[in-house]
């Protein structure tokens, strides 16, 4: 505000709402107002509650977009091949037949020989753990 009022080189090109609540001081004291702007004027100021693009911003504003056009352009070939894909691997899971079949066998025997008391006790120890499994398991992707 006071580089406003005292600098003539201040470049004052907003028109804030403090401008606006000034102006309408003055229209109600019968002095001369500044708003509403002709066309011409218009153009040179700027209002910050309005998110139209000023002239002096236009040039700043084109090569913004003109340097982040690339990276739209490969995050939209990105997208687009990611989707691509999508569809490719949903349709082949989706028409296709797949089964697993997995078998497993275990065995497990110690053998203890002898006649002595000790063999036989060893025997009927050890001889608990002799075991046997087999393990079979099928799996394909058909509905139940």
């Amino acid at each position: 505000m006071d580089s406003y009022n005292h600098d003539i080189r201040f470049d004052n090109v907003y028109i804030s709402t403090y401008f606006c609540q000034i102006d309408d001081r003055r229209k109600k004291l019968g002095k001369r107002t500044l708003l509403p702007l002709r066309k011409a004027e218009e153009k040179t100021v700027i209002f910050p509650c309005k998110l139209t693009i000023q002239a002096s911003e236009m040039s700043n504003v084109v090569r913004e977009l003109l340097e982040a056009l690339p990276i739209l352009l490969l995050l939209v070939l990105l997208c687009g091949l990611d989707w691509a894909l999508y569809s490719i691997f949903d349709t082949i899971r989706h028409h296709s037949f797949l089964q697993y079949s997995f078998r497993s066998s275990h065995k497990l025997e110690v053998k203890v020989e002898g006649d002595s008391m000790l063999a036989r006790l060893l025997q009927k120890t050890i001889g608990a753990l002799n075991t046997s499994s087999e393990t079979v398991m099928e799996s394909n992707n058909m509905r139940e």
